[in-house]
């Protein structure tokens, strides 16, 4: 069994909007509300409140603040998991060591853009016409139109609604039999990915250039980033702009989003197995001359498309050390020092000339274990 989300974008009317809207507030009120809980539970006594203790305790919460009861009691009882979450998700970057671990902060409605029905078949939610397309029953809110632009498949699990921009989307997350595998292709590839060229394959089939989606919409997001900047603070032109600036930034990561995921489509289409370089993206956006285009390629977006895939169709990846991947020659193993604005590999040794991205993809192939090939090299 898998699980695999499936979303559709929703289109309410102004009244049913305000409610969703409302829903975040009151989720985001609870959170806070059980996170300043927990913060004076320690300071007092030194213990730590469980997510449970703080659920049977929603009731009083409630006859505190009367307006909570407009949203449905699971969903006021998700926040609070998201909130156990959050410390568990504290506790395990401390216990690791890492430098900032990051304590769980408060969270203002406008930053809580989602919540979640997690017992949907429950009758909280309900999905109208044999869920071929057109309506969405949830609870506390009312029928909402729904764009089914794709069948969903398999048992819902769970339903969450969320808000990007002015949008407002349904994700269902189900659970489905793993599908039956995509016919074989006999083929492995090594796979590396850069700045200037996005994937480069130990072949050479398979070579594109990096997206530049974030740079192409540079201008006009300074711009909209200026005019946020004129307005003053807390008025409704204000919000105007900011929406505006919301949307532009949407469509950047829509774009980047979408080219990672026809890309891992060719990729897993021609290959049977694929050797990725596992990068630590996190430490290498903090250098400052490439963090920007690095950011805007999508690395980790692309590596997540393809580990997606690669399940749905029964594919194998395999990540390896990165460790000099670009210096090392792929056919002798000796060390050639190389800027990363060198267009070839040539190796004094052996006398391998081919391209660098080439002879970087290579390694990792060989690293892996899954084969060798110097398909487009010349010595």
């Amino acid at each position: 069994m898998l699980l695999k989300t499936f979303k559709y974008r929703l289109y309410p009317n102004p009244k049913q909007d305000q409610l969703l809207s409302d829903t975040c507030f009151l989720c985001s009120l609870v959170y806070n509300k059980m996170l300043a809980e927990r913060i004076e539970t320690y300071e007092a006594s030194g213990t730590s409140l469980s997510a449970f203790s703080q659920i049977k305790n929603l009731p009083t919460l409630k006859s505190d603040i009367p307006r909570l009861v407009e949203v449905h009691s699971q969903v006021l009882q998700d926040a609070v998991r998201r909130l156990d979450k959050a410390y568990q998700s504290f506790f395990r970057r401390v216990r690791e060591g890492k430098d900032a671990p990051g304590f769980p902060r408060f969270r203002s409605a406008r930053r809580y853009d989602s919540f979640t029905f997690p017992q949907p078949n429950n009758g909280s939610v309900k999905l109208l016409k044999d869920g071929t397309g057109g309506r969405l029953h949830l609870s506390k809110i009312g029928i909402v139109k729904v764009k089914m632009h794709r069948p969903m498949e398999g048992s819902i699990k769970t339903v969450t609604i969320r808000r990007k921009a002015d949008k407002w989307y349904v994700c269902f997350c189900c659970e489905i039999l793993q599908p039956e595998p995509k016919p074989t292709t006999g083929k492995v590839a090594g796979i590396d990915m850069g700045i200037w060229y996005h994937v480069t394959t130990s072949d050479g089939e398979v070579m594109r250039e990096a997206p530049k989606h974030l740079q192409q919409a540079e201008r006009k997001l300074k711009q909209l980033q200026r005019a946020v900047s004129r307005k003053a603070k807390g008025s409704s032109n204000r919000r105007k702009a900011i929406l505006l600036l919301a949307k532009a930034h949407e469509r950047v990561a829509n774009q980047r989003r979408d080219t990672a995921y026809k890309i891992a489509n060719v990729l897993l289409s021609e290959y049977d197995a694929l050797a990725l370089e596992d990068l630590g993206i996190r430490s290498m956006v903090t250098e400052p001359h490439y963090a920007k285009r690095i950011m805007d390629v999508g690395w980790g977006i692309l590596q997540n498309a393809i580990e997606q895939k690669a399940i749905e169709w029964g594919r194998e990846v395999i990540y390896v050390d990165p460790h000099n991947t670009t210096q090392l020659c792929s056919n002798c193993g000796i060390l050639v020092p190389k800027e990363l604005t060198a267009e070839y590999h040539n190796c004094p040794n052996c006398y391998l000339l081919v391209k660098r991205q080439i002879n970087s993809a290579l390694n990792i192939l060989n690293r892996s274990g899954l084969g060798r090939s110097l398909c487009g090299a010349t010595r």
